[in-house]
Parts: structure tokens; sequence; C-alpha cells
């Protein structure tokens, strides 16, 4: 190609420009190219702007994968994202908190102008939401009230584009994840067509992001209690204690451990006194509310680093991370005294109140591995049992008891 010749669209035109002036009918030509000009400069910043666009969702994509399967980590950059992508005052996020939920609630931020909104999990507004399966502005959000009265609870939470998170799967159809909600642009903009077309892109990529979190959350939880399951504690206990080990290896290296308590995991074992008691008098459906009140109470006394599961039947078992013998035997304690105090309606007049029995071991100074550990904590647990029940036994006590 010669050093003169054009090679760009600006640069054509610009050429036929010159061309066309002096000659007859050029004032026609020159308008019909200035409106080529217009339309070929706006495709090319149509072009560029779906470029950004695409580079944006690639970019949320790696994000949004990058945070596995904690839901809690997706909702929260998701929640950053819609603040800075599109300029909004506030935005939140909706979906149950546990699978089974018969609710949809804020998940995120924990404090929002949308903390009182929440929505029946299979109730009208998400048959209509499944319908329409694209983002709705405010305006149409009101319009649909006239139809569907529960969506007014979006408008007293000042959204002005509500986006739901459906799920496509090839067996079970679709499904509502959630939805996002985006309050007003800051400086009151308007959300433009190109606004809506990139959420409800985004939207269907999170809603799969949720729906796999979901499962694996699905995975790890008991059903009834909603505490860990047995296979999520057996991992977990395994990996606190070769945490542990490490900075024992540390300080027998002569190496300073980061802190005192790093090289101690303290396992609780508990079972509740009794429980046949419940299940043959007052029948399973009692017995199962027994269950799920002291799941609930174990898991309000302890850390978000501790780990509550149900070991099996109606024996739980708590990990405690970093936690020497002295301060779980103080966590086990108060952990007796708050289910000992669970009101139970059984609706017979009896008097009958919950109590537990529990079993304390710490590593390493109880045992040198997993097996040991829970061994000894077991031991624990069935010499509080045989000492008469609603105690706290240590395995360091233990050994030799019944």
């Amino acid at each position: 190609m010669d050093e003169g010749t054009p090679t760009g669209t600006a640069e054509m035109l610009d050429l036929l420009r010159k061309s066309v002036k002096n000659v007859k009918g050029g004032d026609e030509a020159l308008k019909w190219l200035a409106e080529r000009e217009s339309r070929t400069t706006a495709l090319e910043q149509k072009l560029k702007k779906q470029q950004i666009d695409f580079s944006t969702v690639i970019e949320i994509a790696n994000q949004v994968n990058s945070k596995g399967l904690d839901l809690k980590r997706i909702e929260g950059y998701v929640i950053s994202m819609l603040r800075g992508q599109f300029g909004v005052l506030h935005a939140f996020v909706m979906r149950q908190s546990l699978p089974d939920d018969a609710v949809m609630e804020v998940t995120a931020p924990p404090r929002t102008s949308g903390d009182a909104i929440a929505f029946a999990s299979d109730g009208p507004i998400s048959a209509s939401l499944l319908e329409i399966g694209r983002p709705l502005l405010r305006g149409e959000i009101e319009e649909l009230t006239a139809r569907v009265p529960e969506f007014k609870v979006f408008l007293a939470g000042k959204t002005e584009l509500l986006v739901p998170l459906i799920h496509s799967g090839a067996r079970e159809g679709k499904s509502l994840k959630g939805v996002m909600c985006l309050g007003g642009k800051i400086g009151g903009a308007k959300f433009a067509d190109a606004d809506r077309d990139l959420l409800s892109l985004l939207g269907d990529m999170i809603a799969i992001s949720l729906h796999n979190a979901q499962l694996y959350h699905r995975s790890i939880i008991d059903g009834l209690t909603k505490v860990y399951s047995r296979g999520h504690f057996d991992v977990h206990l395994f990996q606190e204690i070769s945490r542990a080990r490490r900075f024992l290896q540390r300080e027998e290296n002569r190496l300073k451990p980061d802190s005192e308590t790093n090289k101690f995991v303290s396992l609780v074992m508990v079972d509740i006194d009794h429980f046949k008691k419940f299940n043959d008098t007052y029948g399973h459906q009692t017995g199962d509310k027994v269950l799920k009140s002291v799941a609930y109470a174990l898991h309000q006394c302890v850390r978000t680093m501790d780990v509550v599961a149900r070991y099996g039947g109606e024996e739980f078992a708590l990990i405690f991370p970093e936690t020497r013998k002295s301060d779980a035997l103080n966590i086990a304690e108060r952990l007796r005294s708050s289910v000992e105090k669970i009101p139970i309606d059984q609706e017979t007049g009896d008097s009958s109140k919950i109590t537990i029995s529990l079993g304390v071991a710490t590593f390493p100074g109880d045992a040198e591995d997993m097996r040991g550990l829970i061994s000894s904590a077991d031991k624990a647990l069935y010499r509080a049992k045989g000492s008469g029940r609603n105690r706290v036994c240590d395995a360091a006590l233990a050994e030799g008891g019944t």
C-alpha cells in the first residue's frame, strides 16, 4: 500500500469531502458525507463501548469465580461491583439464607435500607420474576403492583432497578436464586438500556455462581438442624489439627509461634440427655424440635471461627481452633447452661427440660492425632453421662473411667 493511501474510515471520508467540494451537486454530496460520518462515528463508539462492556463482564466473571463457593464473599463482591460499576447510592442482594428457607431476605450487606424486605421463595413475586425474566425499572415495578401487590416491598426499599438472578438448569428448569436491588444513581442519572442489558448478563452469571455455592452449602449442612454435617466436621478437624501441628513443629525448631494458642485445638462432644424419652413420650416432631433448639443454642454460643456439627443422632461435635483446655472447659459450661434454659412447649403440661452432657479434649495434650482426639472427647462424654448427666467432663480426668 502506498504511503499516501488512506487507511481508516475517517481518512477516506475526509478524502471524499475534498474531492466533491467543487463538483456540481457537491453540497448535497457533502451533506450525505456528513450524515455518513456521523453514523460511522456513532457505530465506532458503540463498538468501542461493547468492547469495554465485554471486558467488564470478563473481569467481573473472573472476580466472582475467584471467591470460590463462599456465598458471603460472592455477595460482598457483587455489592461493591454494583456500587462502583453503576454509581448507585445503595444496593443489596436477597436470597434464601438456607437452601430450604421459605423466604428470600436481604443477605448482603448486613445493614441496608432493605433490611425489612422479604418475600416468599415460592410466592407470586418469584413466579412473576421467572415469567418476566429481565431487569425491572421502578416504573415497571409500580405497574406490576396492580397485578401483584407483593411487589410493593421493593418500592419501600427504594429500589430503582430490580435484577432477578435466574438459573436455568437442564433438568430442574428455571429457578430464582435471588435478586439484586439497586437504588438511584449518584446525581440522579437514569438507568440506560445499556445498563439493563449489562445487568441482565451479569445477573445470569451471578445466578450460576450462587447456584453452585448453594449446592456446596447444601452438601455440608445437616438438613434438620442447619449446622454442619459429619463429613464437613471430619475434614475441618483434620485441617485444624494439621495446622496446629505445624505450629508445634515451628516451636520445636525454636521458631517463635505467631500466637501462643495456635498450637491448640479443642474438641467438645455433646449428647442430649434422655433424648429417647422425648421421642417416645411426645413423638418424633417434638424430638426434631429438641434437636433444632439445641443446635441453635450451641451455634449462638460460639465464635465465627468455631465449627458446630451434628455428629450423628442426638450427638453434636464442636471444634474450637486456637483454644486451650481451660478455655474450652469454660465454653462447654456456658453451652451446658445455655441449653438448660431452652423453653420447650410440649403442650402436655410436663415441666421437662433439655439438658446435655459434654466431653472436652484438646490437641496435643489429650491426643496426637484426629482419631485419638475424638476418642478422648468421647470417653469424657460418656464419663459425664455415667456421672449423672447434665455436666462437663475433662478428658484428662476421664482416662480409666467408665
